[in-house]
């Protein structure tokens, strides 16, 4: 006989006497069903936002993208294109490497701007004109659906200044390099493993997930009312 016999569910009397409700007995019953083969692979995917959407990324980089033919030539070229290229050159290359160094930041910003100005014409134009009457006079499900995408494009706005902001501070330290050149100090704050992509890259991330929903959830509100 065990020592440590296996846990049972209690019926739904016995949890009620125990708990007042039968949150334990649906709670059990969860918990043994993630158990079974056939959940297993979801919980990964499944556990929180951030597993979830790289999941998604990974599928649609798999549908999007040619897979090549893992040849020889495919690997030596795989190889090339992970690995740093050298910083070697004179006082003019890499002044010039700063200067497109600080170029691209500086684009990354305007790109990212965009995406929170688009945001705010497509709420602009279904609040205005004669599209504001006809979305105040729909259906009580559809205006929460408008607060919704209202409350996730500013929720994304909100990431993408958090974003914009921390490439602006990395700009800034990136012209603090141009007197030393220090060009390595300038690709490991730019691209390093520490550096502004690895650490900030997750606010962009989530501001463009949630840009995505507030872009359904308006699309959602001109299908309703336009159609």
């Amino acid at each position: 006989m065990s020592l440590h016999p296996k846990a049972e569910i209690p019926d739904e009397a016995s949890a009620h006497h125990y708990s007042g409700s039968n949150r334990v007995t649906k709670g059990l019953a969860l918990s043994a069903r993630l158990d079974e083969p056939g959940f297993r692979h979801y919980i990964p995917t499944m556990s929180n936002f951030g597993s979830r959407y790289r999941w998604l990324k990974r599928w649609a980089k798999v549908l999007v993208e040619r897979q090549p033919k893992d040849t020889p030539e495919y690997r030596e070229s795989e190889r090339i294109l992970k690995g740093w290229p050298p910083l070697a050159g004179d006082d003019s290359s890499k002044l010039e490497y700063l200067k497109h160094l600080i170029s691209v930041a500086a684009d990354e910003m305007k790109q990212v701007t965009v995406y929170a100005s688009v945001a705010f014409v497509v709420t602009g134009l279904l609040l205005s004109g004669k599209l504001s009457e006809r979305v105040l006079a729909a259906d009580l499900s559809v205006r929460v659906v408008l607060v919704c995408g209202i409350a996730l494009l500013a929720a994304s706005g909100t990431f993408f200044f958090r974003y914009v902001r921390r490439i602006h501070i990395t700009r800034m330290t990136l012209v603090r390099c141009i007197p030393s050149l220090d060009i390595v100090r300038a690709r490991e704050l730019w691209a390093g493993a520490a550096g502004m992509g690895a650490r900030h890259m997750r606010a962009y991330n989530v501001g463009l997930s949630l840009l995505l929903l507030g872009f359904s959830c308006e699309g959602y509100v001109a299908a309703a009312v336009l159609l």
